[in-house]
């Protein structure tokens, strides 16, 4: 098959759904599949606004970069565009894109020339249109639609969608693995994502930790992310802006906290889990998925840092409870592999045609 793959703008920083995009992207090129990724400048209700000549500007200085935190493989060809257009894609079998804005600019693409059109929807994004409406009809745009969590099917149908593909993101097994035992974990030793989106949730996080802090003098955290340092006076923090190996970072910590207010799919929990940490995490329809309150995890309301606090210290007290979570939820996440999305994401690609 001809790909042609489609994302908004052009990351130069880690997103977790740029890299997914680019996963699919490597693994469908070790197939043997032909695939160019386009990087979209200018897309319909973005903001901020950039005026017209910016986003051209933009699209000519990306033009053939490629992102510098990602090693896409060789044989895929990148290429920033200003707008989707039939005439800035080369012909192809399917144009295989992700995010509402996107799909949006698509409308105007012919199948015959650019592709047949499929949407993988890792988000429920109410945050990026003006309205839901507008979401609902970026749904309708595609010939098929996929979902990687199994609530979202619900939503999509009630918005009038064909019932959608559920396809579960999957996680690099030879990458995020357990090589610290889980027995032999540090007590008191948390990691959290340090993210500023409201949506993560990172507040309630950390005042979470604090208030376990007053009980659990040890108590020791890692705070990781893209972003600069904001200012982690406490002693007792230690924040990681970049980090270059994150399994290892994951193997460091017994607990792995996801304060998230909203997630289509918890990313570094799911790598966290994969790598040995108990997660301790809010029961969101995102991250339910993967995260069973006292199986795989123990899981709290979302923007309630009392109640986040009280399932830490459950396992800052029971180590024997930390371990049995850490042991459970890292063998419910071998499940999520890149074999078998690949396989359910072809399968879905070919029909489509």
């Amino acid at each position: 098959m001809k790909i042609n793959i489609a994302v908004p703008g052009f990351p130069v920083i880690l997103t977790g759904g740029y890299k997914v995009m680019f996963e699919y992207a490597n693994a469908l090129s070790e197939r043997g599949h032909d695939v160019m990724v386009y990087f979209v400048m200018a897309l319909p209700y973005s903001q901020p606004h950039r005026p017209a000549w910016y986003l051209y500007l933009k699209s000519l200085w990306f033009k053939h970069q490629r992102p510098k935190w990602f090693k896409l493989h060789d044989g895929i060809a990148t290429r920033s565009i200003y707008k989707l257009k039939d005439s800035a894609l080369r012909r192809a079998d399917v144009f295989f894109y992700t995010q509402c804005l996107v799909s949006l600019a698509a409308k105007g693409l012919t199948p015959k020339h650019s592709g047949v059109k499929v949407n993988l929807i890792q988000d429920i994004e109410e945050w990026i249109l003006p309205s839901s409406e507008l979401l609902k009809a970026s749904w309708h745009v595609a010939a098929t639609n996929i979902v990687i969590a199994d609530y979202m099917v619900d939503i999509l149908k009630q918005a009038g969608c064909t019932e959608p593909h559920i396809v579960h993101n999957w996680i690099d097994h030879a990458k995020f693995r357990v090589t610290n035992p889980i027995s032999n974990r540090k007590r008191g030793s948390v990691a959290m994502l340090y993210h500023p989106l409201p949506k993560k949730g990172f507040q309630y996080g950390l005042n979470a930790l604090r208030r376990c802090k007053a009980l659990f003098p040890a108590l020791t955290v890692e705070l990781f992310g893209i972003y600069p340092n904001p200012g982690f006076e406490e002693s007792w923090i230690h924040y990681t802006q970049n980090p270059t190996d994150l399994c290892s970072l994951y193997n460091q910590a017994s607990i792995f906290l996801t304060p998230s207010l909203n997630e289509g799919w918890g990313l570094t929990a799911t790598e966290a889990m994969a790598s040995g940490c108990a997660l301790v995490a809010t029961n969101i329809d995102g991250l339910l998925v993967f995260a069973h309150d006292e199986e795989t995890a123990l899981l709290a309301p979302p923007a309630d840092e009392e109640a986040l606090a009280l399932r830490l210290s459950e396992l800052l007290r029971d180590d024997e409870k930390r371990k049995k979570i850490a042991q459970t939820g890292q063998q419910y996440v071998q499940r999520f592999s890149a074999k078998a999305a690949t396989d359910a994401v072809e399968h879905i690609l070919c029909s489509a045609i």
